[in-house]
């Protein structure tokens, strides 16, 4: 089975002859080379050359020795050993397309294209003015969200060792009490605004709605603590004062929020700000370990340090379930801001005198958010796993039917329930999931596979043949370390990307487009472009060690 996979792949270089950042090189005549065409390597020169050959059946003879060396220079003066070096390196009549085949890729390739637009048109789209509002606010959010965290280092700092409190008061400047509510910098109100007084009195936001932070906390049997015996709370409190500023900043960029009434504000922002922070702190929190990773090990928070600050363990569950959701929807960063709006103006809010006003603000930052999803961000709809009924029989599916592994020595076919659907040559595999529109993501854990080969084929795809080596598949082939992408029984080598432990696969059935994804760096490796024949299916195909596939996934952010 290896070697007819080896044949198939037409001409390699050996491994020890083999260095990717080469540049490719003709097989016949050493000029520059484009792909693998008929079979082989080849520039285009040579490539055509072959191809009207072939056509026109022509019969060269050599006037010399029949034995010329061909160069790019003198490729032109004996035909008869040119056309003998382009068989040598193993090109292919069989591969040329006729006059006919031609003319109806042509054809679909005009089809497609008209298709491609209509779609295009159909496509959810984000209004001019949705685009606006979501620049502002992610502008907004830039400003007022510092991902360096180097503010922290301004708060008093934390202490994790109960024994080092005393120390750590006494050397603190009692001036420097971020932790007191009248500390606060809620003069945010400009004597310009309309509607707002610059005599506002702030400090009763502060005092009587985040006393729960500020003043006495309660543990889990009922009874009081106070800061002294809290060591975190100093520096936790320095934090929670600097954010709520923040949420402040970011509020009043929110359009139409400092059109309302001062009172109105104030009561959101009384509502909402602690709920804005838990959004915000989403963007530092880690699902590895459960913790809020904010730029160093002194400033990496856990659950023993909240609680350090007077939260009892049995309070902060909720919370840590709330931030693993948020973090395993993979919002982009438009979707975060959006929500961090839409929470601030919620007019069910209590003390919100103009709910509608505050209730048409939301909506429109709710619209915006659905047509960006739509547009942008569609859920996952591809979970698929391998089908059996498909698998070569040196083929074995593992892990419920979602790996696949090659064994040398494979069920006797004879033993094999017999199968139409099943491929008899070659070792190849089908998803049970066929494609027909819409971007699908999938990703694919290599490192223990040698040469394999991922990609999609026509669902009607001939049994007798393997994915990449035909017109009705697409592929991206892993051998002889390097990568190739396979297409229209061409081999083009993909530079620059090495054999990562997994890698993922975008098909977009719309644009016609199958792309290999570096999933470390977000970044689309290459990408293929062919007249695909709806519906599609995933294939993989092996010859030694295993694939695991992974569907279900959200399309990483960025691609």
């Amino acid at each position: 089975m290896e070697q007819m996979a080896e044949s198939s792949s037409a001409y390699q270089p050996e491994d020890d002859d083999f260095d990717r950042n080469c540049p490719r090189i003709c097989g016949v005549c050493g000029d520059k080379a484009t792909g693998f065409h008929f079979n082989a390597m080849t520039c285009e020169g040579c490539k055509g050359f072959f191809r009207r050959s072939m056509k026109k059946k022509a019969n060269f003879t050599c006037p010399f020795n029949g034995n010329c060396s061909i160069t790019k220079d003198n490729r032109r003066h004996c035909q008869a050993c040119r056309l003998k070096r382009c068989q040598d390196i193993g090109m292919m009549k069989e591969f040329i397309l006729t006059d006919e085949e031609v003319q109806r890729k042509k054809e679909m390739i005009l089809k497609r294209k008209e298709e491609e637009a209509i779609k295009e048109a159909q496509k959810p789209k984000l209004s001019d003015e949705q685009e606006q509002l979501i620049a502002l606010l992610v502008d907004a959010h830039h400003k007022t969200y510092d991902p360096s965290y180097s503010d922290f280092a301004q708060f008093r700092p934390p202490v994790r060792d109960d024994s080092k409190m005393d120390e750590e008061s006494s050397s603190t400047d009692p001036s420097h009490n971020l932790c007191s509510p009248d500390s606060f910098d809620f003069n945010f109100f400009e004597p310009s605004s309309e509607h707002c007084s610059p005599t506002m009195d702030m400090s009763a936001l502060t005092k009587s709605d985040f006393s729960n932070i500020f003043g006495t906390f309660q543990n889990g049997s009922g009874s009081s603590k106070q800061p002294e015996d809290l060591p975190m709370l100093p520096h936790l409190a320095d934090l929670v004062s600097y954010s709520i500023q923040k949420v402040v900043g970011f509020a009043k960029a929110i359009p139409g929020f400092r059109e309302l009434s001062a009172d109105d504000q104030i009561s959101l922002l009384k509502s909402s700000a602690i709920e804005t922070i838990m959004l915000r702190s989403n963007q530092s929190f880690t699902l590895e370990d459960m913790s809020w990773n904010c730029g160093n090990d002194d400033f990496k928070y856990n659950l023993s340090d909240v609680t350090k600050a007077g939260h009892s363990e049995e309070l902060l569950e909720p919370l840590i379930k709330f931030q693993i959701g948020l973090k395993n929807l993979n919002l982009h960063e438009e979707e975060h801001v959006l929500l961090m709006a839409i929470c601030i103006l919620s007019p069910d809010r209590p003390g919100v005198q103009d709910r509608a006003q505050v209730e048409r603000i939301q909506d429109g930052l709710s619209e915006t958010l659905q047509s960006y999803i739509r547009a942008k961000h569609p859920p996952p709809d591809l979970n698929f796993k391998l089908d059996e009924k498909t698998a070569h029989s040196c083929l074995d599916l593992f892990k419920k039917e979602t790996g696949v592994i090659y064994r040398m020595i494979g069920i006797d076919p004879s033993k094999v329930p017999k199968n139409p659907e099943r491929f008899r040559e070659w070792a190849v595999v089908l998803a049970d999931v066929t494609l027909s529109t819409g971007r699908h993501y999938w990703e694919v854990t290599v490192k223990r596979s040698r040469e394999f080969r991922i990609g999609v084929a026509e669902a009607s795809m001939s049994r007798e043949e393997c994915i990449g080596a035909n017109d009705c598949s697409w592929a991206y082939a892993y051998l002889q370390r390097k990568w190739y992408s396979m297409t229209s029984n061409e081999m083009v080598p993909v530079d620059f990307f090495g054999k990562p432990d997994r890698v993922g696969f975008l098909l977009d059935c719309d644009t016609r487009k199958l792309s290999l994804i570096d999933i470390e760096k977000a970044a689309v490796v290459s990408t293929i472009t062919a007249e695909f024949n709806m519906p599609l299916v995933p294939a993989f195909a092996l010859w030694n060690g295993e694939l695991l596939t992974h569907s279900g996934l959200n399309v990483l952010q960025g691609i």
